[in-house]
């Protein structure tokens, strides 16, 4: 990430911290902090995402395994190995939907968090 687009605190023009939340532009990306338009000179910029964020996104994530998982083995165990009939595949598909979505929740927050608490700035790194 050069400087230029790294996520800023402060507006990256004046400096002020007045602000006011920006209209989100794209109603289908999943955003955890708006965009900011400083109130000062009118910059839009984006503040850097909360430390809070992947510890979330891992807990819903593995919130709706659990669930979904557990759902998808009552299914398949009591239903349909002792009713042979009972289950719909519908049901077993929306299920199996779930328990992606919640994969894609965890394996999201692993690379948001590796992000945020592993990345060394370029000044930082070894000149090795």
């Amino acid at each position: 990430m050069t400087d230029d687009q790294t996520p800023k605190r402060v507006c990256p023009a004046c400096g002020s911290t007045k602000y006011r939340a920006a209209p989100v532009e794209n109603p289908d990306v999943l955003v955890i902090v708006r965009d900011r338009i400083c109130r000062q000179c009118q910059t839009r910029y984006t503040p850097p995402t909360p430390a809070w964020a992947p510890i979330g996104l891992f807990v819903s994530g593995a919130f709706f395994l659990i669930v979904f998982a557990g759902l998808l083995y009552d299914n398949f165990v009591t239903h349909f190995v002792m009713d042979h009939i009972e289950f719909t595949v519908l049901g077993v598909l929306a299920t199996v939907g779930w328990v992606v979505i919640a994969i894609g929740f965890i394996v999201y927050s692993i690379v948001l968090a590796r992000k945020l608490w592993f990345h060394r700035s370029s000044d930082e790194s070894d000149p090795s």
